[in-house]
Formats: structure tokens, sequence, C-alpha cells
């Protein structure tokens, strides 16, 4: 017969009791209500599937670009969905459709840059980003020399990603608005700095005096 060991029986019985707490002491943290309120996984989950409903409910606001207080420039280019590209001013306040150019906007040339309203196109300043000419031509290129080439009465024609201006007569106005040269010809090919204009006409090229 095996010897049992009392002294081993004694130190089992003395271990149960710690051993007892130890597990008492266990389950309690672990039962032990949570900092959140005690909210199950499910519950979570449903709770913050709620927050994210309504975070996606609410309007996102419009980003406007900062304005910095040194800059001399008192509006700025952004992209609305509803209108486009257009030009704000500090007050986020859209002050006119912008002439797209490249898939960005119209770059400024001599000054100005192009406009757009109901389909017609005019010229705004660079620097203050005042309307100059306001639009009114079916077609119109960027300022040189102090002209813009413009056609009243111009239609655009598709061609496949791009686009062109057909079927109409272009002359030439200055930077106040005022006609330089009428639009009887069949394009502008070059505005010279010598007060004189390349144009075609009846099938040929000319030079003319700019009035």
């Amino acid at each position: 017969m095996q010897a049992i060991n009392l002294a081993q029986m004694k130190n089992e019985k003395n271990c149960t009791p710690a051993i007892y707490g130890l597990f008492i002491l266990m389950t309690a943290c672990c039962c032990s209500p949570r900092p959140d309120g005690g909210q199950g996984t499910a519950e979570q989950a449903a709770a913050e599937e709620t927050r994210s409903a309504n975070r996606a409910a609410e309007p996102e606001e419009e980003a406007y670009p900062e304005f910095s207080a040194g800059t001399s420039k008192d509006y700025a280019f952004v992209f609305k969905p509803d209108a486009g590209l257009v030009a704000v001013n500090k007050a986020g306040e859209t002050l006119y459709q912008v002439f797209l150019y490249d898939n960005g906007p119209d770059y400024p040339s001599d000054g100005y840059f192009r406009i757009v309203k109901n389909g017609k196109i005019g010229y705004a300043d660079e620097e203050t980003g005042a309307v100059r000419i306001k639009p009114q031509y079916a077609a119109a290129y960027p300022f040189v020399n102090g002209y813009a080439p413009v056609c009243p009465d111009c239609i655009t024609e598709e061609d496949g990603e791009y686009s062109r201006w057909v079927n109409g007569k272009w002359g030439l106005i200055d930077k106040e608005g005022r006609v330089a040269l009428r639009p009887e010809f069949e394009e502008i090919l070059e505005v010279g700095k010598d007060g004189r204009a390349l144009v075609a006409v009846n099938g040929g090229q000319k030079w003319v005096r700019i009035e």
C-alpha cells in the first residue's frame, strides 16, 4: 500500500481556499461593468452604425481655398458639382463660370482670362477677378498684344474628345471691349505688335491695319 503523505495533503487543503479566492477574483473582474456602460459587442456595433449613418446624412460643407492675407487676388477657382469650374470671392460666393481650357481654368493672357455665362464668352481681369468684358461672344480667343479675336455667331462642333468653332466670321476687340476689326474674316491668324493683324479672307491671307 502506498504511503499517504499527510503533509502534502495538508498543503493541498491549505491551497484550496487561495485558488478558490483567485477564481472568484478573476470572475468578478471579467463580469464587472466596463467603462463603456456595459454594452455588448452587438450593441456597440449597432450604435456605431447609427452614428455613421447620421454622419453620412449630414450635408458636407463645401471646401473653399484659403486666401493668403498677403495676396492681391480676391478670388480663386473652385469646382462646384452644380456649376462646374467657377471663380469665388473670399466669402465663398460664386462670381462666374471660368472657361475650360486643357482640362483646367483658362490661362491668363495679356492680363485677362476667359469666363462663361449662358454659353457666351467674356473676359475677367487676372489680377482682381473683375469682369472686364461681359460674356457675349459665341467664340473667343485669349488677348494678344492688346487685342482678342472674337466671333459673335460661330457654332461649336464636337470632334471626339475635342471641339472647334466653325461657321462664323471673326473680328478683333480691344481690352475695353471696343470693336477694332469688324467680324468679317474667316479667321484671325496673328495679331502683330505693329498694329496689324494677319487674317484669312476669300481663301487667302493678308495683313490688315487694326483700327
